[in-house]
């Protein structure tokens, strides 16, 4: 399998990597000049190359074809309130194989405050390696953290579909394909009851894993992973 590597610029005959990635490919890879190799800038362009140029610290890649790759047409977005420690990093990983299109951190009552503050630039590599991995031409977006007051605001405007993950219910309803969905996940210990009431009357759905409790970034997975099979 031809090695894939992420650039955000495509548009010249050749190319340079990043300093990250330049680093995997000449000491993990062990890539030589003239080797085959694939690049993707996220934004739906792939292009075949090969190493022309191989420096202590650059990778320079002489692109021999490039293709386009239209954007999703349906788009999933997960709010969620960040889950501790690794948690956070690998929930991202996991979105990104799913094909989400946003994730936004979420601050509600029981939001734990660190945790929704976590540096943006390292989810964002989370989410390029990830998308190397599995084949995706279009990155998942991080957004900036949003209050769930400000979304409820927001919420009453929207024509789009906006579920809520909430326990409380033995029977997951079934979920049928939309343009655009919003899904929220809440922090350990759930939404709060009055929360609750405020995203319902905003015209958001509930919807409930049965039977055992979820935690946030698995509860992220599996409602990601339904709607995506819709």
């Amino acid at each position: 399998m031809t090695a894939r590597y992420h650039c955000s610029n495509l548009t010249e005959d050749q190319v340079t990597l990043s300093q990250s990635e330049s680093h995997h490919a000449i000491h993990v890879m062990r890539m030589n000049a003239g080797d085959a190799i694939a690049l993707f800038d996220g934004f739906g362009t792939t292009t075949q190359g090969e190493v022309c140029q191989i420096t202590r610290r650059e990778v320079s890649v002489q692109i021999l074809s490039r293709e386009s790759h239209p954007r999703p047409i349906t788009e999933l977005c997960i709010l969620a309130s960040p889950p501790k420690g690794d948690r956070l990093r690998w929930m991202i990983e996991k979105l990104t194989e799913l094909g989400v299109t946003l994730f936004r951190p979420l601050i509600s009552d029981r939001t734990v405050k660190h945790g929704a503050n976590r540096r943006s630039d390292k989810l964002s590599s989370a989410v390029i390696e990830a998308a190397k991995q599995c084949g995706r031409n279009w990155l998942m977006e991080i957004g900036e953290p949003i209050t769930l007051e400000d979304f409820s605001r927001a919420a009453h405007s929207s024509e789009h579909r906006i579920l809520v993950a909430h326990p409380g219910s033995n029977v997951l309803p079934p979920l049928q394909s939309a343009d655009k969905t919003t899904v929220l996940i809440g922090p350990e210990g759930g939404f709060t009851e009055k929360e609750i009431s405020h995203l319902q009357e905003s015209g958001a759905g509930i919807v409930s894993w049965p039977g055992n409790t979820l935690r946030t970034e698995t509860a992220a997975i599996t409602f990601a992973a339904l709607l995506k099979s819709c």
